[in-house]
């Protein structure tokens, strides 16, 4: 409770404008002055939501102090920015993990998230000891995606402009996958199927998107 609503609610307000601004397009940029609190609210966005997939994913667990002491993100963790044209494109979040040695406690971990209307993006972190395979796999990344990701953080608070393409759900797909981008597997993880009782009522995903509602309340500010 102390958390929800004291300096985990403060750096998410700190970040309100800039965030809504960006994710209903009203602006496609980040003026310095913002680099720090939105890469702080995405970060905490992140971490929170890699605590919910610790089991089956790993969790980088120092990170959390650290966010607690500093407030701010760390130099080795990485964040990727782009935006899409469908609105919420992986609003629910896409988990991505790749083991150094077998192990969940030493996996480079990537979340991609686009529950911010238009805006999308890629957060990728590990243990502290791990930064050359992070540096790597954000390298891997941003070849991957063509154009469409620049970096947020990390920065030394300098104005970041959006990509002038938005990124495609193909490739999406591909660069929220740590395997596929570094040639460890050969194609995306396939989207989970649509259950046969929605089939029967939506015959096709198109008419899926189309009846499903946005939802009113994406973040309590």
């Amino acid at each position: 409770r102390d958390c929800n609503s004291g300096w985990l609610r403060e750096i998410d307000v700190a970040a309100k404008q800039v965030a809504i601004d960006l994710a209903f397009r009203r602006r496609m940029f980040v003026a310095a002055p913002e680099v720090l609190p939105l890469s702080a609210s995405l970060y905490r966005a992140a971490l929170i939501g890699m605590w919910g997939q610790r089991d089956a994913y790993g969790l980088p667990e120092r990170r959390f102090p650290e966010l607690h002491a500093s407030g701010r993100p760390p130099h080795d963790v990485h964040i990727l920015l782009g935006h899409n044209d469908e609105g919420y494109l992986y609003a629910g979040g896409n988990y991505s993990a790749l083991t150094v040695d077998g192990s969940n406690a030493t996996a480079v971990r990537s979340l991609a998230f686009g529950g911010l209307g238009h805006l999308f993006v890629v957060v990728i972190v590990s243990e502290p000891e791990l930064t050359a395979v992070v540096n790597e796999a954000v390298r891997a990344v941003r070849d991957a995606a063509d154009g469409t990701l620049v970096p947020l953080w990390p920065n030394r608070r300098r104005r970041v402009d959006l990509p002038k393409h938005a990124i495609t759900r193909e490739t999406a797909a591909r660069v929220t996958e740590l395997g596929v981008v570094l040639g460890l597997r050969d194609a995306p993880v396939p989207r989970t199927p649509i259950p046969e009782r929605v089939l029967a009522k939506f015959p096709t995903r198109e008419a899926l998107n189309q009846a499903v509602r946005v939802p009113t309340k994406q973040i309590d500010w």
